[in-house]
């Protein structure tokens, strides 16, 4: 069954605001505590780096939660209700610190934010995979959600534009971009979860524990592939948004070109989905995905070639990025999908949240070791961002570093993920078996009903019991 575009759009609103917010924690966030509340750059930074390595923790749990604690509402609609409160509770607390607040306050705001965030995104991410058995359609629903994803982070990008354009200092542009996410919380959370039905998913087994869950997981073939391709997807895009900034600066010599560089990437993020769903329909989606991983690893080289100067010839390179980062949003969250049937008929259980949690978790990680490695390498080679001129040996590592960093990463995509074992036919053989299964389940349900209702019965002496023995 195809959802209409209107349902799906409502259904996505809630990855405007999740995908608005990482732009003001990545990059506003850190240079507030360091320089206005007074924490510096070291406290700081070792802050947000634990809070990234908190979530190994956190995200399988509350991928667990998801999975094991359904409630009359559903497996993730109470979830989702939870988590809006705790996520704007997380980011106004970061947002409007009190006087004397230190290292100690700042992680706990972290911790709350990212509780909130991750039972949000992660139930938003496992309740779009059930809602259809189709390949396609999944992939449809997915290219949805991360489309409005992009949205979001184009949105707030543009906001903070017109803010830093406006003179607004560093706390303001903070509290601007708080205050309108929190906002906007209700209005795009509400109809979705209100509006949206569940549908009744397969659990044939009692559930497992996190040990047993984690056991199961690295039994997962297709899972482990797809988790190693989504890794690299954040070292990518990690590398596109870490060095951009230098690259405009130091290499071009044009450091306005920065922002207009990194919008015309997150608007990439927008604009070439479509694209994508359209060759996942036609090709496949792993064949559409690593060959265009494949093609986009040559593309991108030339990013290393523009030259000083020259803002067209960059602005060009960077919408084939932005071609990049809409394929490096949208594939590995709607193949995953289909890796959680293969888990259904291997173990009779449907862990769409802890499936989900860990695809969220591989992108993170990525993102956060983009950072520290391109900084070592720059490091390396004798860069140095705050001077005016750097040698000749430096500027070439940092050309070489943002165009073929990425390069060589969608290249390591492409071995990976281009014999996955997971394809179309194959998913309709998993949903056939599923179907056996479900039909199973309902009839061992049905006996299990009959049983518990004789077994309330009083029954009369001499009379004989309808349960064949």
């Amino acid at each position: 069954m195809r959802l209409s575009n209107s349902r799906l759009i409502l259904f996505t609103l809630p990855a405007l605001v999740i995908g608005g917010v990482g732009l003001p924690v990545a990059s506003f966030f850190p240079k507030y505590y360091a320089e206005h509340v007074g924490l510096g750059l070291a406290t700081t930074g070792t802050i947000f780096m634990l809070a990234r390595i908190w979530d190994v923790v956190t995200d399988p749990m509350v991928g667990i939660l998801s999975d094991r604690f359904p409630s009359p509402m559903g497996r993730r609609r109470h979830w989702m209700l939870i988590g809006m409160p705790i996520f704007a509770i997380g980011l106004l607390m970061m947002t409007f610190p009190p006087i004397g607040a230190g290292a100690v306050y700042l992680a706990a705001g972290i911790f709350v934010f990212y509780i909130g965030y991750s039972l949000t995104y992660v139930s938003l991410l496992a309740w779009g995979a059930e809602m259809s058995p189709d390949y396609h359609e999944r992939g449809r629903i997915m290219a949805f959600i991360q489309a409005m994803f992009a949205s979001g982070t184009l949105c707030v990008i543009l906001y903070s534009a017109y803010l830093a354009t406006s003179g607004a200092g560093i706390r303001d542009m903070v509290v601007g971009m708080s205050v309108l996410l929190v906002i906007a919380m209700p209005i795009v959370f509400f109809p979705a979860v209100l509006f949206t039905k569940e549908k009744p998913c397969l659990q044939t087994k009692s559930f497992v524990g996190f040990r047993e869950s984690l056991r199961i997981v690295a039994a997962n073939g297709p899972l482990q592939r797809l988790l190693a391709a989504d890794f690299i997807t954040g070292l990518a895009a990690g590398l596109i948004f870490t060095l951009t900034l230098f690259y405009a600066q130091n290499a071009l010599k044009l450091p306005v070109l920065g922002s207009v560089l990194l919008l015309v990437a997150a608007a990439g993020g927008v604009v070439f989905m479509p694209l994508w769903a359209f060759l996942s329909k036609r090709f496949g989606k792993h064949i559409a995905f690593s060959y265009g991983c494949l093609s986009l690893s040559v593309l991108t080289v030339f990013i290393a070639f523009v030259p000083q100067g020259a803002a067209a010839p960059a602005v060009a390179a960077y919408m084939f990025q932005g071609v990049a980062i809409s394929a490096l949003l949208y594939f590995p969250k709607s193949i995953v999908a289909d890796v959680i049937d293969y888990d259904v008929v291997k173990t009779g259980q449907e862990r769409s949240g802890l499936f989900y949690a860990l695809v969220t978790l591989t992108h993170k990680l990525g993102l956060a070791a983009a950072t520290g490695l391109s900084f070592y390498i720059l490091a390396l080679v004798g860069f140095e961002p705050l001077a005016e001129d750097n040698p000749d040996s430096a500027i070439n590592g940092l050309r070489a570093l943002t165009g073929g960093g990425p390069a060589v990463f969608y290249l390591f995509i492409f071995l990976i993920m281009r014999r996955f074992p997971l394809d179309q036919e194959t998913q309709i053989e998993l949903r056939m078996q599923i179907e056996m299964l479900a039909g199973a389940d309902k009839e061992t349900k049905s006996a299990a009903s009959i049983l518990a209702t004789n077994s309330k019965t009083e029954i009369e002496p001499g009379a004989q019991s309808a349960i064949p023995k």
